[in-house]
């Protein structure tokens, strides 16, 4: 995965995995994917999925050339509120793109690194070599 500032402020996590080297075919097959770490986890908690390319469309609002399809996954990891400032990057979410040829995967970095090191891999076991 690539590290990046986005909007030279937000660290962000980015993977790009070409149809060719995942067995899933659309944005629906890798979340299905994804929800599988997060269902045999009893300390994260499944939130939802937002459909971000639909609620998009229905406002007319632009989306990026070559984008076919963008969902969010969210979920929680929150076993503890250790501070005040913790729920400002609570709950979690993965966003998936289909870019036709290729999925884009990318979430905010999380502040702790057990839970950056967990997603990172449940995102590159979607590669299959």
């Amino acid at each position: 995965m690539d590290r990046v500032i986005y909007k030279g402020k937000y660290p962000v996590l980015e993977l790009d995995i070409a149809k060719t080297r995942t067995r899933a075919r659309s944005v629906d097959e890798i979340i299905a994917a994804l929800l599988q770490h997060i269902d045999g986890n009893p300390a994260i908690a499944y939130l939802g999925i937002f459909d971000h390319y639909a609620h998009t469309m229905s406002l007319g609002g632009a989306v990026a050339d070559g984008v076919v399809d963008a969902k969010n996954l969210l979920f929680c990891f929150g076993k503890t509120i250790p501070d005040l400032s913790v729920l400002a990057v609570r709950p979690r979410s993965i966003g998936i793109l289909d870019l036709g040829d290729h999925f884009h995967i990318t979430f905010l970095e999380p502040p702790q690194d057990g839970v950056t090191r967990q997603l990172v891999s449940w995102c590159e076991a979607l590669i299959e070599d």
